[in-house]
Formats: structure tokens, C-alpha cells, sequence
């Protein structure tokens, strides 16, 4: 049978038919395969990120680098704002950290200068006769290792003592000085006369100012500084410094309002040689009577708050003159 022949325009036109669908059919192949690759590359299943999860990690993962557990005060890392509490500007007082011996204050008047401060006596050396009566060397001599102090009424003076002395340790700290205590409370006995000097000796004292009240006659009033004479291995190095600490203390006595003994020594000074105090400190040293506590208008003036931060200041400028005097 003959097959009837096809025209060639026909066979044409279905061959550009058929590669133009080939061609249609190849595109949406490809496109569907370009758009899945796209949606795999930003949140596929196999850990793609996307740039918010980029974001995310970075906030999450970074380190806490002031913990507020430990107390260090907190500082931000970040200037994103946040929804936590703002950060602390001081650390929290620790239960552990000193409050009742301020370090000194750097570049002070006294900056590195070392000062040594007796409150004479202590509060409880009435009820330890047996250990204040013990011989101490005093300087060169046997000297009771304490007594209990004179008393105004129901005020002692080594309440008074101690009182004046918390003070003055504060002004001299606040003015640059180191400060060393014989003692740290006034509920003990002790200590005797001759460590109390060698407290100063053994820390290498700038000076030493031991702080007392006298229990004169009733009609006796006004302080007085006492200084060591010569004692002879104790005080040959210490009588001139000395005497010159005791007048910058008098000056500053007078200065604040202070009146100067009226029974006892000259013009407020005075000089001692059985005063086991000075004799053993081995530096500049002075016992300041700072009134007698049986003349009414002194004990009022012992007892007041006032006069003992007078008192304190006049102390920490004298021992400024001195060491600036050198």
C-alpha cells in the first residue's frame, strides 16, 4: 500500500513544535530546582541559618563576664538594651571586709608616714590586778606593767582615752598616715607600759602620742605634754625630738582652744623620766594629759564630743609640723 506523501512545510512546523516544548518543559525543571536549593540554603533541615538565627546565637552565646553572684560590680557588653535589671555601679559590701580600719587616703599630707596612738590604760585593767601589777623593765627600772586610770564620776579616763583616740586614728588615716593602735578595744586589760613603747620601736615610728587625763586636786585645771628626759642606753636619741613634738603638740592644744596646765610643768610642757611609755619607744613620743578629770569644767569639757574632735585635729596637725619640720 502507498503511504501518502507528507508535505515538508508540515514536517517543519512539528519539529520546531516539539523543541520549543522540550525547551518549555527543561526551564520549569530548572527553576523549581534553583528555588529548592534557595529555601534548603536558609532553613533546610541539615542546619542552614538564617541571618536572625546568626543573630540569636551570637546574644546567647556570649560569656557572662560579670557574674553578680561574685560581687564584682557589673558592667554591660553590649549596647543592645536589655530586659534584665540594670547592671550594679559598686559591688555589695562584703560581710568579710574591714569597717572598723579605713586604709589610708593616698597622697595625704601624711602619705606613708607610720604613727603610732596609745589610748592609755583600758577599760577592764581594774578587775586584772594580778596581771597590771606584774614588774615590767620601764627603762632601766621595775615599774608596775599598768594601773587602771583616775576616773570623773562615772566617766574613766580610760573610756576618755579610748574615745579621743578613735578619733585622732581617723583624722590621721584621713590624712594620708599609717596608724598602729596598742590596743583595739576598751574591754581588756593591758597592755603594759613598756610594750606600749616598744610598739612604736618595733614598727619604726615617725612618733608616738599616748593619750591620757590626770586626776589632780579639784581646783587644778589644763592640759599638759610630757616628754622623756635622759635615760641613759633608753632615751639619748629621743629627749631632743621628742621635746620638739611636745611643743608642736602644746602649740596646737593652744591653737584649738585649749588651756594649759595651771599646776603642773611650764607653759603646758613638762618632763618625765619614769615613764616606761616614752623610755621604751625609741622614737619621738609624748604623753598628752589632756585635762584633770576632777575639775568640773575640765571633765565637762573631756565628755564632750566636740572637744574631743578638737582635741583629735590639734593631735594629727601637730604631728603634721613635726614631720614636716623633719
Amino acid at each position: 500500500m502507498t503511504r501518502p506523501r507528507v508535505p515538508r512545510r508540515v514536517v517543519v512546523a512539528v519539529a520546531l513544535a516539539t523543541v520549543g516544548l522540550c525547551i518549555v518543559v527543561f526551564g520549569a525543571v530548572a527553576v523549581r530546582g534553583a528555588m529548592l536549593d534557595r529555601s534548603d540554603t536558609a532553613s533546610g533541615p541539615t542546619g542552614g541559618l538564617r541571618r536572625s538565627d546568626t543573630s540569636t546565637s551570637a546574644a546567647t552565646s556570649a560569656p557572662d563576664v560579670n557574674p553578680t553572684s561574685t560581687g564584682v560590680p557589673t558592667t554591660s557588653t553590649s549596647s543592645s538594651p536589655s530586659s534584665s535589671a540594670p547592671p550594679s555601679s559598686s559591688a555589695p559590701p562584703s560581710s568579710s571586709a574591714p569597717t572598723a580600719a579605713p586604709a589610708p587616703a593616698p597622697g595625704g599630707a601624711l602619705a606613708g608616714v607610720v604613727i603610732v596612738v596609745d589610748p592609755g590604760h583600758n577599760g577592764a585593767n581594774g578587775s586584772h590586778g594580778s596581771e597590771i601589777n606584774r614588774q615590767v623593765d620601764a627603762g632601766g627600772f621595775r615599774k608596775a606593767c599598768n594601773t587602771t586610770g583616775t576616773a570623773g564620776g562615772d566617766y574613766s579616763e580610760a573610756r576618755f582615752n579610748w574615745e579621743t583616740a578613735q578619733l585622732l586614728v581617723a583624722e590621721l588615716r584621713a590624712r594620708g598616715a599609717t596608724v598602729i593602735t596598742t590596743r583595739d578595744s576598751n574591754d581588756g586589760w593591758g597592755p603594759c607600759v613598756d610594750e606600749r613603747g616598744l610598739t612604736a620601736a618595733r614598727a619604726h615610728a615617725a612618733l608616738l602620742i599616748s593619750i591620757h587625763a590626770d586626776g589632780s586636786s579639784a581646783g587644778n585645771h589644763g592640759f599638759h605634754v610630757i616628754s622623756p628626759t635622759r635615760v641613759s642606753g633608753y632615751t639619748k636619741a629621743t629627749v631632743e625630738p621628742s621635746r620638739r613634738l611636745a611643743t608642736h603638740v602644746r602649740d596646737a592644744l593652744v591653737g584649738a582652744g585649749f588651756s594649759p596646765s595651771n599646776y603642773i610643768g611650764s607653759g603646758g610642757l613638762d618632763q618625765r623620766g619614769d615613764l616606761g611609755t616614752l623610755n621604751r619607744a625609741g622614737v619621738p613620743a609624748v604623753i598628752v594629759e589632756c585635762g584633770n578629770m576632777r575639775n568640773a569644767a575640765d571633765l565637762a569639757q573631756l565628755r564632750s564630743p566636740d572637744a574631743q574632735s578638737r582635741l583629735a585635729r590639734a593631735f594629727a596637725d601637730a604631728a603634721a609640723v613635726f614631720v614636716d619640720a623633719g
